[in-house]
């Protein structure tokens, strides 16, 4: 019993403070993750329902076709719905992504190698399917 007593205030094993403390970290970068979902779920949705809006208000058929990022920006700018619905489409699209980039950093900063390495493969080919077109 006492060579326990001295192996934990010699620093093997991590005081109830320390662990209170990890514990508080996990939960904040969670917490950080969890928002990303959550404010692009509100961008996405905000976008679509200007289009929407904007479509309904001016009587013109939806658009069927999603458009390239600068020209959607530019029918942004130019206050056209098919540009408004092809941004929430794209954040629609980017939200998950970034979450999977953020849980990545998160499991750095936890020193959590094997899910960070894991998480990264899943990056990777998400982002593979996403350049080769096949995503």
């Amino acid at each position: 019993m006492e060579t326990n007593l001295s192996t934990e205030q010699s620093g093997d094993f991590p005081s109830d403070a320390e662990k209170a403390h990890k514990e508080e970290e996990k939960a904040r970068i969670n917490e950080m993750v969890h928002r990303v979902l959550i404010i692009g779920l509100v961008i996405s949705t905000s976008l679509m329902l200007i289009g929407i809006g904007l479509d309904l208000v001016e009587h013109r058929e939806t658009p069927t076709q999603s458009l390239d990022v600068i020209t959607a920006f530019q029918q942004v700018a130019d206050l056209h719905p098919a540009g408004f619905l092809t941004l929430g489409i794209l954040v629609l699209i980017a939200t998950p992504i970034l979450r999977v980039l953020g849980s990545i950093i998160a499991f750095i900063y936890e020193r959590d190698w094997r899910y960070a390495l894991i998480t990264f493969i899943v990056f990777s080919i998400v982002m593979v399917s996403i350049i080769s077109g096949k995503g």
